[in-house]
């Protein structure tokens, strides 16, 4: 990689490479303690068990009869059993046992107590628990781990954050578009998909039939004291099959010169929830209302003008 990179990003790679290291550190130190605490105590237990089997030989003194205990040799067994466990390099001696106890050389870091449940008596041995020896050349794995990882995760750390700017800016570039989805028989704004609006099957087909048609006449004409031309006629039709083939309806094709206004009513709501935040866009999807009262409405071109087939887009057709 090039080295200009290094450079550049040395402050995300050199992070990213400290808080590798010191995860991995730690995790290592941690897991080399639990080895450690796991190591002692199957050596306790493992030197617990021997000491049971000679507890006969030494004939400790039962404290119920106010027996004098061989103090000397019971020590002279404490020190036999800690010279072998001194040299295997076991990190545990034996400091008492009962009433007799020796003093132990080795700095001990902890110690503990276990007791030999006999049927007449209980005997306490106290161990004492010695540092283990380090092996500090294990560390260098997480060292090399670090750089491992480090360097594979190049390519992620010196990603440019004006990228991602870049995308979300070309995303926000985009044209505003209406989405006309027949499979689920809703109308959508490619910038907002989560909100989506129903509409009945009739406005529907009405409406995806005017932007077909719209789209390709440029000078279309369409009055409600009029028949509608027969090639927007045979649109509503072919819409209408088609949410018949998704399974929307069963019904026989409706009359699509009745109750223009009802129909052109429920589009302009639809279309007035869909485009709340892109008002500027709504102008070329919106069906003209006619200005005046009585007869003169009737004289109103409701056609949608200045739309082109980019502005929306079909699904399901």
């Amino acid at each position: 990689m090039n080295t200009n990179v290094f450079k550049q990003y040395w402050g995300r790679i050199s992070a990213a490479f400290f808080v590798l290291l010191s995860l991995l550190t730690l995790l290592h130190y941690n897991t080399t303690l639990t080895f450690q605490d796991y190591a002692s105590s199957r050596l306790t237990d493992a030197t617990l068990n021997r000491i049971a089997l000679d507890i006969p030989e030494l004939k400790l003194a039962d404290q119920r009869f106010n027996q004098a205990v061989n103090t000397s040799k019971v020590a002279r067994y404490i020190d036999q059993l800690n010279d072998y466990l001194a040299r295997n390099s076991h990190p545990i001696r034996v400091i008492a046992i009962q009433d007799t106890h020796v003093k132990a050389n080795d700095i001990a870091k902890s110690q503990i107590t276990k007791n030999l449940l006999f049927p007449r008596q209980t005997i306490s041995i106290r161990f004492a628990i010695l540092p283990m020896e380090q092996n500090y050349h294990l560390y260098t794995l997480p060292l090399i781990l670090s750089i491992i990882l480090t360097y594979l995760a190049v390519p992620f750390l010196v990603s440019k954050p004006t990228e991602t700017v870049d995308i979300i800016a070309e995303q926000e570039d985009e044209p505003c578009r209406l989405v006309v989805d027949l499979t689920t028989r809703t109308l959508y704004l490619n910038k907002q998909t989560e909100l989506s609006v129903p509409l009945a099957n009739k406005p529907f087909c009405f409406y995806v039939a005017m932007l077909d048609f719209c789209a390709d006449e440029k000078e279309a004409a369409l009055y409600h004291n009029k028949s509608l031309p027969e090639e927007f006629l045979a649109l509503t039709s072919k819409y209408f099959t088609r949410l018949m083939d998704l399974g929307h309806t069963k019904r026989k094709r409706p009359d699509f010169n009745a109750n223009i206004d009802k129909m052109l009513s429920e589009i302009r709501n639809a279309l007035d929830e869909i485009f709340q935040t892109e008002s500027e866009a709504k102008h070329k999807f919106y069906p003209k209302k006619a200005q005046g009262e009585g007869s003169r409405s009737k004289l109103n071109n409701f056609a949608l003008s200045g739309l082109s087939c980019d502005d929306f887009e079909l699904i399901g057709k």
